[in-house]
């Protein structure tokens, strides 16, 4: 295991078990670049999205901020998939 933050800048990096990173800040941010948490759960700090997309399946998949309820990956998507690449990107 390690420690450290979690930057995805080009292609996937897909979960193989829950809690697979650390619970350091996660950035992804590369057109094409993705954070697939499959069907499995972890607790992160701050998430940073740019030009990327976090997908997961349904089911218990979540993000889990600290000081916050988790957040179901699917609701994520459905409620910000429309503004926040761009408001992110500084274009919103």
């Amino acid at each position: 295991s390690y420690t450290g933050g979690t930057t995805v800048n080009k292609g996937t990096f897909a979960y193989g078990i829950a809690n697979a990173i650390s619970t350091a800040a996660v950035t992804v941010n590369g057109i094409g670049a993705a954070l697939n948490m499959g069907t499995y759960s972890g607790s992160v700090g701050a998430v940073t999205l740019t030009n990327g997309s976090i997908i997961g399946t349904t089911g218990g998949d979540a993000l889990e901020l600290p000081g916050e309820a988790p957040i179901a990956i699917t609701k994520l998507d459905t409620a910000h998939e429309g503004w926040l690449p761009a408001y992110m990107a500084g274009q919103a």
